[in-house]
């Protein structure tokens, strides 16, 4: 009997996994993808928040859920997961058999997994199809050895790009806005999260959908549910007593940068700080990073196999027009150039940079807003929008405690010194 997923023969699915892996890592959508936010959890609303008063004024903010949309996920990765373990095609049974026997797999659930039936060769792999059996066996640590190892093989799509759920598990995404399933389901899922480097992952996607009703939506909420990211949506008052000069300099980097001066001026101008009224922080961000702010990418903004990346992001907060080239790996060349080392106080747009402490290689950048808060894209996966979090909260998806280190830089023309760049204007 030939195993099925989704009513199609195992091998068919095989080859058209590996026919439209490489296009589903980019997740190409057709249109901008506006993130909309979830709805809250139960009757639930969401908590503001009041930062600190400094020279920024004070921010604001409550945090939603955005998750990508039915579109981009429309996919066979995730519209019909297969439940199968692949392998290079020259193994043979006995070496699949020590790989999985090394990795932590009962032995009874080798066999099974190796009988006849289970098992496929076919040109590009070898696949088994594994019993829930096996992997619920596996603890988080067995499974991250076995799944990093299964990744050096592309063959194997969920372990090689696994769910990244950042400091995040099942459970706390879950809480975070309603969804269709049970606690019980929830608690289960859960079980499957791994710790990935740094972050947490998960990979059992397709043993999941097998547990569900065989409903694509419902495979879609599940993805969605796995794939939310923390934004908050941030405003900003001038609190009774601040100086709305000092508030006015601070966001328009001493008079050297005055993108939303206008609408600042506009909100603020008129008012004293007692009646002034609160103003949304997209207005006061560049033109690049308001038109991105929860948003998704687009096939529009990827070269060939490249796509906008959080190096992209950061390199590209103050320019005019986006710039193709931080497509590219010249993080180094910019550095001590362009953006030059600095000590705090740190100033909006600043960029912050996660090292790796040995290589000094860069892992990450964003760009800092203000009272610990940045302008961030945290991957290349067009699954993965532009947003606004607490510097601690992406420091927890890419910075393990002794291994990286954070520097902080800023564009040599808002140095004091520098000449002054004046306003690019244009005519109709």
């Amino acid at each position: 009997m030939v195993a099925k997923v989704g009513g199609r023969p195992l091998p068919s699915i095989l080859f058209s996994l590996m026919k439209t892996f490489q296009r589903l890592t980019l997740i190409l959508s057709l249109a901008p993808a506006l993130a909309l936010p979830a709805s809250p959890a139960g009757e639930e609303t969401a908590t503001l928040h009041s930062g600190n008063v400094g020279p920024w004024g004070q921010l604001e903010w409550f945090e939603v859920a955005l998750e990508p949309s039915d579109l981009v996920l429309s996919e066979p990765l995730y519209t019909h997961p297969p439940l199968i373990w692949a392998f290079p095609p020259d193994w043979s049974p006995d070496g699949i058999a020590a790989f999985l026997r090394e990795g932590g797999v009962p032995e009874a659930e080798i066999v099974a997994m190796l009988a006849p039936e289970n098992r496929r060769q076919l040109s590009m792999a070898v696949t088994v199809v594994p019993t829930e059996k096996a992997i619920l066996s596996l603890t988080p640590e067995t499974r991250a050895t076995l799944y990093r190892r299964m990744a050096e093989w592309r063959i194997n799509p969920y372990q090689s790009t696994p769910f990244s759920l950042g400091g995040d598990n099942v459970e706390t995404l879950a809480g975070m806005a309603s969804h269709p399933f049970s606690p019980e389901f929830i608690r289960f899922a859960n079980q499957f999260v791994y710790r990935g480097e740094p972050k947490n992952v998960l990979s059992d996607y397709p043993l999941l959908c097998a547990r569900l009703p065989d409903r694509v939506d419902v495979r879609l909420s599940l993805a969605k549910l796995l794939l939310r990211s923390r934004a908050l949506m941030v405003r900003l008052r001038i609190p009774p007593g601040a100086d709305p000069e000092e508030v006015r300099r601070y966001w328009t980097l001493d008079g050297r940068y005055d993108s939303g001066i206008a609408t600042f001026d506009a909100a603020f101008g008129d008012a004293s700080t007692e009646e002034a009224p609160s103003l949304d922080l997209v207005h006061l961000l560049p033109p690049l990073p308001r038109q991105f702010l929860n948003t998704y990418g687009t096939r529009a903004l990827a070269v060939g196999d490249l796509r906008p990346d959080c190096f992209w992001t950061a390199l590209n907060f103050f320019e005019d027009d986006i710039s193709q080239r931080y497509l590219d790996p010249i993080i180094g060349d910019v550095l001590g150039n362009e953006w030059l080392p600095v000590d705090p106080p740190y100033r909006f747009g600043d960029l912050v940079l996660i090292h790796e402490t040995d290589s000094d290689a860069a892992i990450h950048a964003c760009n800092y807003l203000a009272d610990g808060l940045v302008f961030t894209k945290n991957g290349k996966s067009l699954l993965r929008p532009w947003l606004i979090q607490h510097l601690d909260q992406v420091a927890e998806i890419y910075s393990v405690e002794g291994k990286h280190r954070t520097t902080f830089y800023r564009h040599r023309r808002f140095l004091r010194g520098e000449p002054l760049r004046p306003a690019v204007i244009g005519f109709p």
